[in-house]
């Protein structure tokens, strides 16, 4: 899966690769996420949702309905995450 996302990121961009996670279920692995992470301060809450997002390939709008986040500011959470990684290629 880590070289299908590289390669979403590469060819399509943030955007698009977000929706491939969203409906085809694509993830990273933890290590990744950590790397994607690692750079960035994100507060732990936050970084756990986009973890669920991001590695256990949950849907936005359920990670952010069961943490009392709006959908909209979780999706913005995990492209900025998805931006770093995509600088740390």
């Amino acid at each position: 899966m880590y070289i299908m996302l590289i390669s979403y990121l590469t060819l399509f961009g943030v955007d698009e690769t977000l929706n491939a996670m969203q409906e085809n279920g694509l993830t990273m692995k933890d290590r990744h996420f950590e790397l994607a992470t690692r750079n960035l301060t994100i507060n732990p809450r936050n970084k756990e949702a986009v973890r669920r997002v991001m590695v256990n390939g949950e849907q936005i709008v359920q990670v952010a309905q069961s943490v009392g986040m709006h959908h909209t500011q979780l999706g913005k959470q995990v492209r900025r995450i998805l931006q770093n990684f995509e600088k740390e290629l």
